[in-house]
């Protein structure tokens, strides 16, 4: 193969790799925001940006909190990145709740 179809199916891999990256963290963002809604009735309006802050906090405190277990995609474990995502989730709307002057 040339130089240039190299580097061009290595510019297209590193695409491929970025979309996952940030797909993932979204979905398990929105996922953590559906679930800690149901569970607080306050689901929070975060959009793309705070879903990825949530996911990737919530992964990092999934971490420490329960370990490395279940299915792991692209060095993240789901079930502990979803579980701490959660909890963050949950946190912030208690803030978020208490900040706005409705306090439960």
């Amino acid at each position: 193969m040339t130089l240039i179809a190299l580097l061009g199916l290595l510019i297209i891999g590193l695409f491929v790799a970025l979309v996952v990256a940030l797909i993932v963290p979204l979905i398990i963002g929105a996922l953590a925001n559906k679930v800690s809604g149901a569970l607080t009735d306050r689901p929070l309006n975060l959009g793309c940006l705070g879903y990825l802050v949530v996911s990737f906090l919530g992964a990092i405190l999934g971490h420490y909190l329960f370990g490395n277990f279940g299915p792991r995609l692209m060095d993240i474990y789901i079930f502990p990145a979803f579980l701490g995502a959660v909890i963050v989730t949950i946190v912030l709307s208690l803030v978020v709740g208490y900040r706005r002057g409705r306090y439960y």
